[in-house]
């Protein structure tokens, strides 16, 4: 089966729309096997990739139009196992018989994750052997991190209240509330930090704290451009 994608947009019938991005006047082509899965795709400039598939329809095998392929391999439970770059680069995954991630091996080292019986991730040591801990409440929310960096640091985050905190080796360095010192909230930084994780975040009471840092959610370069020093907790 062959299908032309119109240069402006075009519907497959089941609600997908594709897009024509580059605004080319050339289409974009899809062909698909026998069970409905893509089998290759076709740009404008005549460039491809085709997709190959097992008998349990998991894709086996990718293939640019210059030859360059990318593999993958499953374990009997249908997780991901095996990926083999374009460049011979070999990425493993071991999975529990619950479908969860317990390690990523590449040529760099070996990530690994532990769960709790609940299903949420409270270890994972990466490639340079640094380990994170995440703590949950009774109702599966992150409540807190902790980790030690490079120089040996212990590094915690976490909430107290509807505030965040940090601590370092131990010794608490900040707090970041409603609750703050009034010279802090007259800076702004904090209800700035506070705004930013209820929008990104929602409220602890109803959606909870979801682990997210102000550096993960951009406010660290937000908090400098306001001439906050950057020891400043973010």
């Amino acid at each position: 089966t062959k299908k032309t994608v119109d240069p402006i947009n075009w519907n497959d019938g089941t609600g997908s729309v594709v897009l024509n991005a580059a605004g080319l006047d050339d289409p974009w082509s899809y062909q698909y096997d026998v069970f409905g899965n893509l089998s290759r795709a076709t740009g404008p400039l005549a460039h491809y990739t085709t997709y190959d598939y097992d008998a349990l329809d998991r894709l086996t095998r990718t293939t640019l139009h210059n030859g360059a392929d990318t593999a993958l391999e499953y374990d009997n439970l249908g997780n991901l196992k095996k990926v083999t770059d374009p460049a011979d680069n070999v990425t493993n995954y071991t999975s529990d018989y619950l479908h969860r991630r317990r390690s990523e091996q590449t040529s760099f080292g070996t990530d690994s994750y532990l769960y709790d019986l609940a299903g949420n991730l409270i270890w994972k040591k990466d490639r340079l052997d640094q380990i994170t801990r995440y703590d949950f409440d009774k109702l599966g929310r992150v409540v807190q991190e902790r980790w030690k960096n490079t120089a040996g640091t212990t590094i915690r985050k976490g909430i107290k209240g509807t505030g965040a905190y940090i601590e370092k080796n131990g010794v608490f360095r900040s707090c970041c509330s409603p609750a703050s010192n009034r010279k802090r909230r007259a800076e702004g930084w904090c209800s700035t930090f506070l705004t930013a994780v209820s929008a990104a975040a929602g409220a602890y009471g109803s959606t909870g704290w979801t682990g997210q840092t102000a550096e993960q959610l951009g406010l660290k370069s937000t908090l400098q451009r306001r001439g906050r020093p950057q020891k400043e907790p973010v």
